[in-house]
């Protein structure tokens, strides 16, 4: 009574003070209640020192409305940071408000109990708000992972009016439970919480932990980019990465998966952190992120290990958990205090609900690495019950120095495998696809209709017809055919092969490239483009440059036009973006593809054709073209298919090195009368002179 009473001076005091009426004393009397606070005390982690001793022996002291709770005293946290005695209940706290808004923060403090009878404050944390605590007693859980993800963790702050800004001296991992009680003494109370607790001991643990990639990394060299690699350390345990370092990129692919062990609570905290490699200087912290791994292990929505979607026991995907689907089921219904499941041949009954084999497998072939339908369906009943599936999560990198600006992010996930419950199943292979070589085999037949942009010394029309070649990301590797000289109407005639190797991931649908972005680069760059070919007609000078005439650019090999049939049926609306997806064919899908495709040249952003090419695309692996060898232009082995020489018109050569045909097919064909007439001069003049030369005189 006493204590109602000092509550209620306080509080008159307040409003006093305030100067409220007391009209909102009395609303706030009325909307008052009696309250109980649970706490679980799980343990203290993570404690530095305090006044340049170790804290060994420390203790909780949790202090809410008025009222004081004290823990029960580890007595030796190196061995065993968690409190004998897990459960204190505050005693029933005086009228509170039910607005949680006016309700009294909760203060927890840690004593060290010291030699000679000192305890000294070591840390301390205050929550202002105990919303997120009120639950109610008779209610049953359904809580989701997302919702509240098992144990809670709050941290500890130190005690001091001599630094404007607290650090961090530790965490407390525990939890609280506020509930209200009935005002009528002979109403039996609600029911305790937090029941069915794991084991508080020490837990030997495996852990797997998976590193898929980071992204978005902040850049560290010179050239924008850095040279990630990992360093991954739990206790005193750790795992450096350096030799495998990835060079000029700021988005690593790892593909890697690494095992520890460790001891639980004693070694808590997964710290995977990201380096930036340096020949000459320092290794430079890109960022890191920290797991809980206790709270992974006490999670009450399998945390652990995900779920995987199917019940595999051999193949790819095969079970990798300690316990079966039905163990894992039989231990979730023991957590939640509710029935065992109840198995028929096709269905399981767990929680009053019925779960049948044909609602997630009706209609799908049989799976040959499927297991026993009773698995399966404890499986299935597992996955709706909100515990923890099989995911990748996508964590935030910070950096000591700028702790509160993100680094990057690094997607990865953690199997945790308890060893008191046997062996896990076989790792995940989540090793980077290689790249398969492939090669591209581009027969140039003819050309058409292409440009002529030169003038042969007759005053002609004419180009001396060329192509090119190459893959993008594979600039070095360009080719040409040969010269089809003096074309007078656009033709070429060539049979002539072009053969590109390249490198290719075929369920990304990407080249991969790896080369020196400079000449001082001490490692290659790996890229990734996709296949597409560039094919440009040009027209040859001796003299000068080339004339460039126009192209076929940028042919996607997945998405590619399909040809026509015929020259008379090529146009530009082949390459047309918009045109229905049946007009496009992938070279990967269908092999090889012969017919005719536009070149174009672009003069004042208008698009016309410059001309016409009729070549043969076939795509061959590494062993087809081994078994079915094919040579550059027409070199041995001139074979698959076989080029034969082409038949070009006889004016077809270069003039300078053919004075005989330059005399046949250009000069004589085009002034033969005047050589005629000149000849006739000549002898006619000739006849003159032999007959004034002879004539007496």
């Amino acid at each position: 009574m006493q204590c109602r009473q000092g509550l209620g001076s306080a509080w008159l005091l307040i409003c006093h003070l305030l100067s409220l009426p007391p009209l909102i004393l009395v609303s706030f009397l009325i909307s008052s209640c009696l309250f109980t606070l649970q706490i679980l005390a799980w343990g203290l982690r993570n404690l530095k020192s305090y006044q340049l001793a170790s804290v060994t022996s420390p203790s909780l002291q949790v202090e809410c409305g008025g009222q004081t709770v004290q823990s029960c005293i580890i007595k030796n946290i190196r061995k065993n940071p968690n409190f004998d005695i897990l459960l204190s209940v505050l005693p029933s706290l005086q009228r509170l408000p039910k607005e949680a808004l006016y309700c009294p923060p909760v203060i927890i403090k840690v004593i060290d109990n010291r030699q000679f009878g000192r305890k000294p404050v070591v840390g301390q944390c205050t929550i202002q708000s105990l919303e997120e605590f009120y639950c109610d007693p008779y209610k049953e859980e359904t809580d989701t992972p997302e919702e509240q993800p098992g144990m809670g963790e709050e941290r500890l702050t130190p005690l001091s009016s001599s630094f404007p800004y607290p650090s961090v001296v530790g965490e407390f991992k525990g939890s609280f439970k506020m509930y209200p009680l009935p005002d009528d003494p002979r109403v039996p109370v609600p029911p305790r919480q937090f029941h069915q607790l794991p084991a508080k001991g020490p837990q030997e643990c495996l852990i797997r932990i998976y590193i898929i990639r980071a992204f978005d990394l902040q850049p560290k060299d010179s050239n924008g980019k850095c040279d990630p690699y990992m360093k991954i350390s739990v206790g005193k345990k750790s795992i450096n990465d350096q030799d495998n370092y990835i060079p000029c990129t700021l988005e690593p692919v790892f593909g890697k998966m690494f095992e520890l062990t460790c001891t639980l609570p004693l070694e808590k905290d997964l710290k995977v952190s990201l380096y930036d490699y340096d020949l000459l200087s320092k290794d430079e912290k890109i960022g890191e992120t920290v797991i809980d791994l206790e709270n992974r292990f006490l999670s009450k929505f399998g945390a652990r290990c995900g779920l995987p979607q199917t019940y595999c026991t051999s193949g790819p995907n095969q079970w990798r958990d300690q316990l079966r689907p039905s163990q894992l089921l039989h231990l979730f219904s023991l957590q939640r205090n509710c029935k065992a499941p109840i198995y028929k041949p096709d269905r399981v009954v767990f929680r009053e609900q019925e779960y049948v084999l044909s609602e997630f497998e009706d209609g799908k072939p049989p799976n040959p690495h499927l297991g026993a339908p009773e698995e399966r369906l404890a499986l299935y009943a597992l996955r709706k019950q909100g515990l923890v599936p099989e995911h990748v999560e996508t964590r935030p990198l910070y950096s000591p120095l700028h702790p509160e600006i993100e680094q990057g992010k690094l997607q990865m996930w953690v199997d945790l495998f308890p060893k008191s419950l046997g062996l896990p199943g076989p790792p995940f292979n989540i090793t980077p696809r290689r790249a398969k070589r492939f090669f591209l085999r581009c027969i140039i037949w003819n050309t058409k209709d292409v440009i002529l942009d030169d003038l042969s010394i007759t005053g002609e029309k004419m180009s001396d017809i060329y192509v090119k070649g190459w893959m993008i990301g594979h600039e070095e590797n360009k080719q040409k055919t040969d010269v089809h000289y003096r074309s007078m109407g656009g033709e070429g005639n060539f049979n002539w092969r072009f053969v590109f190797p390249f490198d290719y991931l075929p369920a990304e649908q990407v080249c991969h490239i790896a080369k020196k972005e400079h000449f001082w680069s001490l490692d290659k760059t790996d890229n990734k483009v996709p296949p597409q070919l560039i094919l440009q007609i040009w027209d040859n000078d001796k003299f000068s440059f080339d004339d460039y005439l126009g192209k076929l650019g940028s042919m996607n090999l997945n998405r590619m036009p399909a040809p026509a049939k015929t020259a008379e049926k090529c146009s530009l609306n082949l390459l047309d973006e918009t045109l229905s997806s049946d007009r496009f064919v992938s070279l990967f899908e269908q092999k090889a593809v012969k017919g005719w495709w536009p070149c174009v040249v672009e003069a004042e952003e208008k698009k016309t054709i410059a001309g016409k090419l009729e070549m043969t695309l076939e795509i061959v692996t590494e062993q087809e073209q081994e078994e079915r060898p094919a040579g550059m232009g027409r070199d041995e082995p001139n074979m698959n298919p076989k080029l034969e020489d082409p038949k070009r018109p006889e004016t077809s050569f270069l003039w300078f090195t053919s004075p005989y045909k330059t005399m046949k097919y250009i000069l004589w064909r085009r002034f033969k009368w005047v050589f005629l007439i000149a000849i006739m001069v000549f002898i006619l003049l000739l006849f003159i002179g032999i007959f004034i030369y002879a004539f007496p005189v």
